[in-house]
């Protein structure tokens, strides 16, 4: 365990903020590389910069979300300095509602420590993470007292998954597959659990290690998630690149059968435009949905953050216009320039949640100084400074 005092000087990186004169109340807690500081997830965040704060401040910070990425190792060096009291990691983990693991290798038992620390904990992402399947127990998948209304997941053994299934069938609202090791449609076919209580259903990945998408496939989902009202679908888990073709069709005839089935308040979908060719076929689009009469909207961004970049991504909802999952779907993905949706951003928009919508993110690499501010300075990105920073994050260390 590290001995140091609560005078002693911890190094962190925090993103710049937009408004600089209301206190930080929604707060993001990222534990990554010092050259990977600057993202959240798989989104890139605004500028930010380095700066210290004593042990004492960052204790207090009390985040609402928690992002673990990559190698471990900084994690367990604060959760070791932060078990020897009580009370500091009581106030620390005690507003975690939301908690998101990325490509780490992180083990079951930590996770679970994770949990019981957070009472309140609610949301989670175990994406791209096999040592915490490869130790985990299917009959012992989730601490009892934690309700989990949503969570993210990759690819997995069909029995945990359909373990996992069994202890959240009667409390999960929100499910998102996503990640690099994405879920297999084999896996997803050996499903025997069916989930009534899920609302809001993300497809961002897949392994369509049987074939394509199908009828048959969306079929299937409408079986297993029966209640659902929110469909989300990446466009890569069908195509790389969306073309307008014969076999697009019939993915597109499939979905709004999906939709009107289902009744739902709204289909997502979010295709990647990078030339002209792919958004003239993106008008084709515009086409079919006109001519199969659905209320429909389609609207083009760009994911970058650059003044002026030009627009690389198109989202088209299948809905009501005036619809309020609807706006705060638009407002999320389009106006948020979020390619990348997680669960803060679904819980956003289904339950307006805003408490998971952070006003900032402080990110740690290490308890070594030197090594964190080398690493970080090192990267090929460029570093931007700013006079006003210090009065953003401040008031965290007061």
């Amino acid at each position: 365990m590290i001995v140091m005092s609560s005078e002693t000087d911890v190094l962190l990186w925090a993103q710049y903020r937009s408004d600089n004169v209301r206190p930080i109340s929604n707060l993001a807690f990222s534990f990554r590389q010092p050259s990977l500081f600057g993202q959240f997830g798989w989104n890139k965040l605004r500028p930010g910069e380095l700066f210290v704060t004593r042990w004492k401040s960052l204790v207090s910070y009390s985040p609402n979300s928690i992002e673990i990425h990559g190698k471990s190792q900084a994690f367990v060096a604060f959760l070791n300095r932060l078990s020897a009291s009580e009370r500091d990691l009581k106030l620390f983990f005690g507003q975690t509602c939301y908690l998101a693991l990325y490509s780490c290798d992180i083990k079951w038992a930590e996770l679970v420590t994770i949990m019981l620390l957070s009472p309140g904990l609610t949301i989670m992402e175990l994406i791209d993470c096999p040592d915490l399947l490869s130790t985990a127990s299917d009959l012992s998948v989730m601490p009892t007292r934690n309700q989990m209304k949503a969570l993210g997941v990759s690819n997995m053994a069909p029995e945990f998954l359909n373990s996992l299934f069994l202890e959240l069938r009667f409390q999960l609202r929100f499910l998102r597959l996503s990640g690099t090791d994405a879920m297999k449609l084999s896996t997803l076919r050996e499903l025997r659990i069916v989930m009534n209580c899920v609302e809001l259903l993300a497809l961002q990945d897949l392994n369509c290690d049987l074939g394509s998408l199908d009828a048959y496939f969306f079929d299937s989902i409408a079986y297993y998630f029966p209640n659902m009202k929110y469909f989300f679908l990446d466009w890569n888990t069908v195509s790389p690149a969306f073309t307008y073709d014969e076999s697009t069709v019939h993915v597109l005839e499939a979905v709004t059968a999906l939709f009107t089935r289902l009744k739902l308040t709204f289909l997502g979908l979010l295709i990647y435009c990078p030339d002209e060719e792919i958004r003239q076929d993106v008008e084709k689009l515009r086409n079919y949905l006109e001519n199969v009469n659905v209320k429909f909207k389609l609207e083009a961004f760009s994911c970058t953050l650059e003044l002026n970049a030009p627009d690389n991504f198109v989202l088209a909802v299948i809905g009501e216009h005036a619809n309020s999952y609807v706006k705060r779907l638009f407002e999320t993905i389009v106006s948020g320039k979020v390619s990348r949706p997680d669960l803060r951003h679904f819980a956003y928009i289904v339950d307006t949640e805003s408490l998971l919508m952070h006003d900032s993110v402080v990110q740690f690499g290490g308890f070594d100084v030197s090594q964190v501010r080398e690493e970080f300075l090192g990267r090929a990105e460029s570093v931007w400074f700013s006079s006003e920073f210090r009065n953003g994050i401040k008031n965290l260390s007061n």
